[in-house]
């Protein structure tokens, strides 16, 4: 049995940290990658002082966890964690992921070997561990599958589910679900003032627990309700400190005037500038990225992420952010990235569920009301998606083919990937999503509830990011929008706390309405990230068509990507013409991916090792 660890310190408890560390009892080593948020409570339900508890780091909190309640102490535990321990007595090792997935751990199991890693290349290191590409791992990528449980990009390579443990005796290893949301229970209190309360209460809590760090914290701010609800609750706790929140806000290079989606904003910057002047002690970093492309210095990113940047076009912005956040030594970031599943759901399952309840009259009421206020168009767009949420699959297909001119309604995939038909054939992509209950069709039912947390299993990739950027620059990111008391109660809400009387994220509208400024508040619109994508994607046609060139010369990459699609598109992006959403989902969704993965299996077939210097520069 060998363990091992290197330390990163983001929180004050982490310089106390020593690992591998052994119980006092001597019968049990733990490795972890934790932040534990209820230290207090542990404390308390552990017998631990309150003098001590500020001397222990929290793989200390962990092992008195451990030696309390044995295999059951991960649900006693709140926060961010991986980590594994080993039992001398019984002889068993203990390997557990925190339930929304914000830290990984990956592991193989072989005939007479178990090794695990927060990282797969450090399974890669070992000699009995292949270094390949799963294909039916990089098919369900390719065409944004529901993720398969335990399933990742590697053959031989396992990644532990979020919210499970291992439990590895000699010659056995069992799976355990330690939580899941409940998917039946309903908060149901008196008065909606009570909702409020409930909200702003976890919000502050969760805010405050991401706020525990070792350097400044900053926060990677939109004009949008989550990261300024996250702010402007971080700038009220930091102010009575003395503290300053840096706000890093990208903005569009100088001089854009591209088409913009309907509905859609391309600077974040009068927003962001509104929430500058309400709280003093928040400071304004409006980030440019002019000149960088998403494939600069890719490679460097492959070897820090292991994996492809899905919203190819975003890691500019994204990394220019993460950079200055670490040249200015603020490194923890806060974000609202699960907000549009929590605190700012919009709602959009109530109208459905009203026809299903056979609540006529409320429904009738809401479709007026959604009228009146965001217009008519809006509320017959409302009224039919409710109603084909309600259609089985059967009647829903063929509605679909004549409204979207889908000419392959079973394959919906094949309108926004890059990915060969022939390859996804072949890896038997919907057979398996078929098998374990999954759907391709992009339907949005009734029961939300189950639609938001099958979001929260997809953050897998989301985490690979992270770990990226922080192995990169040192710079951790925090999402208190994805905490897990306050998840747990947001997916427990009844739909109309979102959206009624033709207001759609109406809990975040009544809860913060007095804490964001009217600008915030009263936008109709939402943020395009990246809004000058195509005029960067436009400007790099040479170094794109080489990129294609070295693609075809690899049999991975020719026998997953439709090499041939992509080259069409690169030859019409000069042509002009097509509308935003069609150009968006062209070049952005099915283009920008396709080059990325392309590239990354590039890298990954080369060993590492990164691409001719003449394709590559430093990002902007």
């Amino acid at each position: 049995m060998v363990f091992g660890q290197k330390l990163m310190c983001f929180t004050p408890e982490d310089r106390l940290e020593k690992q591998p560390a052994l119980s006092t009892s001597g019968q049990h080593i733990i490795v972890t990658d934790a932040r534990l948020d209820n230290r207090i409570e542990l404390a308390e339900a552990l017998g631990i002082s309150h003098q001590q508890a500020r001397e222990m780091p929290d793989s200390a909190f962990i092992l008195r966890a451990y030696e309390k309640w044995g295999i059951d102490c991960p649900e006693h535990l709140l926060g961010d964690s991986v980590f594994a321990v080993f039992d001398r007595r019984e002889q068993r090792v203990l390997l557990t992921r925190s339930p929304l997935g914000k830290r990984s751990l990956y592991y193989h199991h072989g005939p007479s070997v178990f090794a695990f890693a927060s990282a797969p290349k450090a399974l890669f290191a070992l000699p009995w561990i292949p270094r390949e590409i799963d294909p039916k791992g990089l098919a369900d990528y390719l065409v944004m599958a529901p993720p398969e449980p335990g399933r990742s990009l590697y053959l031989q390579v396992s990644r532990l589910k979020a919210g499970h443990s291992l439990i590895l005796r000699r010659g056995s290893i069992e799976s355990r679900q330690y939580w899941q949301p409940d998917m039946k229970g309903e908060i149901r209190f008196s008065r909606d003032s009570e909702y409020v309360d409930a909200f702003n209460s976890l919000i502050e809590r969760a805010v405050s627990n991401n706020l525990r760090s070792s350097s400044q914290v900053g926060v990677m701010m939109s004009g949008g309700f989550d990261s300024t609800a996250v702010a402007a609750v971080a700038s009220d706790q930091l102010q009575r400190g003395g503290k300053r929140l840096p706000a890093f806000t990208e903005v569009p290079g100088r001089g854009f005037h591209g088409a913009v989606i309907k509905g859609r904003y391309a600077d974040e910057t009068p927003l962001v500038r509104a929430m500058a002047a309400m709280y003093p002690n928040l400071d304004l970093k409006l980030i440019s990225t002019d000149g960088g492309f998403y494939l600069d210095d890719v490679d460097r990113f492959f070897d820090a992420a292991e994996g492809p940047f899905p919203a190819a076009s975003n890691r500019v912005w994204m990394e220019a952010i993460i950079r200055q956040a670490s040249a200015e030594k603020t490194n923890v970031l806060l974000t609202g990235t699960a907000g549009n599943n929590t605190i700012s759901w919009a709602g959009r399952g109530l109208l459905g569920q009203l026809i299903r309840r056979w609540r006529w009259k409320a429904a009738l009421g809401e479709v007026r009301a959604i009228a009146r206020r965001r217009g008519a168009r809006c509320a017959l767009r409302t009224v039919a998606g409710s109603v084909s949420s309600l259609l089985p699959d059967w009647a829903w297909i063929p509605l679909r083919m004549v409204r979207m001119g889908d000419a392959a309604p079973h394959r919906p995939w094949v309108r926004y990937t890059a990915a060969r038909p022939e390859f996804i054939r072949a890896q038997q992509v919907e057979t398996r999503a078929r098998q374990r209950g999954a759907s391709l069709l992009p339907r949005v039912g009734t029961d939300t509830r189950a639609l938001r947390y099958d979001a929260f299993l997809s953050f897998d990739i989301i985490s690979d990011i992270e770990r990226g950027f922080e192995t990169l620059y040192r710079v951790q990111l925090r999402d208190p929008t994805a905490d897990l008391n306050l998840v747990e109660f947001c997916l427990s809400l009844p739909e109309e706390q979102y959206s009624r009387g033709g207001t759609s994220r109406r809990l975040i509208r009544t809860a913060m309405a007095d804490r964001l400024p009217r600008e915030i508040l009263d936008n109709p619109l939402r943020g395009l990230q990246a809004a000058d994508w195509f005029d960067r994607l436009a400007g790099a046609r040479e170094r794109l068509r080489d990129d294609l060139t070295r693609f075809e010369g690899n049999e991975l990459v020719r026998n997953a990507l439709d090499l041939s699609r992509l080259r069409a598109l690169l030859k019409e992006m000069g042509a002009g013409g097509g509308d935003a959403e069609s150009i968006a989902r062209d070049y952005r969704s099915i283009f920008e991916r396709g080059m990325m993965t392309g590239r990354f299996l590039l890298w990954f077939e080369s060993g590492g090792r990164p691409f001719p210097a003449s394709t590559r520069s430093a990002a902007g």
